[in-house]
């Protein structure tokens, strides 16, 4: 079956398809149909920005920003995309403007759900970062805002990794007993927030457990990852923490990896570049030292502008300093 050449929406959904696939190409070639018939879709400025993010084409970036500015329908989406990329460097004091600034678009159209969804990402951020105290008092604004399943979601997760693990157990009930048909919550999101939990409790064998429904799914652009781009391959990243605190450093190397092998779907979500860090810290698990060292450099280049007190960025620094410190030792193989 051939695409529908007069309908805008399969041009966008080709592209975006494409670009969680990581065929950037193919996704290109859409984009050029989509101009060749004139189609002006402002999603289509989204797209561009992100496969020129995938490419390290900071210049094509800015360009698109620039037609975003003032556009409808662009320019909200836009400040939010930014937002996203620069969490992923670590540069959430710049990202925090492009989220405010996303908000009250949001609330200028009275989008009350695309307000609350841009707060929890940016709560999500925050966690990441592991500026607790900011994620939590973000997630509890985008709830007093919406109570949107994925809206709730984001927030408990930024709960659960800033160790508010009441609060998230709160939320996950709440999510449990509102959609308790739903495969999204129940396959993927549920289980990520089970696991966090359980992860904060020191029971690292039952978030494992709590994320084996989702294991068919650890690929899916599910809830908030598909139109905000955060949330993406979360049970993958966090089953991988779970093997790190369980000491199964080579089955966590696999999940980190799997991360790195699928930036179309993470796209700007700090674990994109976490996930860097959390493999160094499987190397170390595993006493390779020499891989650990090279995973520490690759994340501290990426966040190399990050803001300099993000407490994740310092103690990271300090471990890459014992390590380099250290003399290697011998230690398996890991892939």
């Amino acid at each position: 079956m051939g695409l529908a050449t007069d309908v805008e929406f399969a041009y966008t959904a080709l592209a975006e398809v494409k670009i969680m696939l990581g065929r950037l190409t193919q996704a290109e070639a859409a984009q050029k149909r989509a101009s060749d018939r004139h189609f002006k879709n402002a999603q289509f400025l989204i797209l561009r920005y992100d496969l020129a993010f995938l490419k390290g084409d900071a210049e094509e970036m800015r360009r698109q920003v620039g037609l975003a500015q003032g556009r409808q329908g662009a320019e909200g989406p836009m400040a939010r995309e930014q937002a996203m990329m620069l969490a992923h460097s670590g540069r959430l004091q710049l990202a925090n403007t492009m989220w405010l600034h996303a908000i009250e678009l949001a609330r200028q159209k009275n989008d009350r759900e695309g307000s609350a969804m841009v707060q929890s990402g940016a709560a999500l951020s925050e966690a990441h970062g592991g500026n607790g105290a900011a994620a939590c008092q973000r997630a509890k604004a985008a709830l007093e805002v919406s109570r949107a399943r994925d809206v709730v979601y984001g927030s408990a997760c930024a709960m659960a990794l800033s160790g508010s693990l009441g609060d998230a157990q709160k939320l996950t009930d709440e999510l449990d007993k509102r959609f308790p048909e739903d495969t999204n919550a129940q396959y993927y999101e549920l289980p990520v927030l089970r696991a966090l939990i359980a992860l904060g409790q020191h029971q690292a064998e039952k978030a494992l457990q709590a994320l084996e429904v989702a294991r068919p799914y650890d690929l899916a652009a599910a809830g908030p990852a598909f139109g905000y781009h955060f949330g993406g391959l979360y049970p993958v990243y966090v089953r991988g923490l779970a093997y790190v605190a369980a000491h199964h450093p080579a089955e966590a190397a696999e999940e980190f990896q799997k991360v790195l092998d699928n930036p179309g779907i993470v796209l700007g979500d700090p674990i994109a570049a976490l996930a860097r860090l959390q493999l160094a810290r499987a190397m170390v698990v595993s006493n390779n030292l020499s891989k650990a060292k090279t995973a520490y450099q690759e994340f501290l280049d990426l966040w190399k502008d990050a803001d300099s007190n993000l407490p994740v960025l310092v103690q990271a620094k300090a471990e890459f300093e014992v390590k380099q410190a250290s003399r290697p030792v011998s230690s398996p193989n890991i892939k």
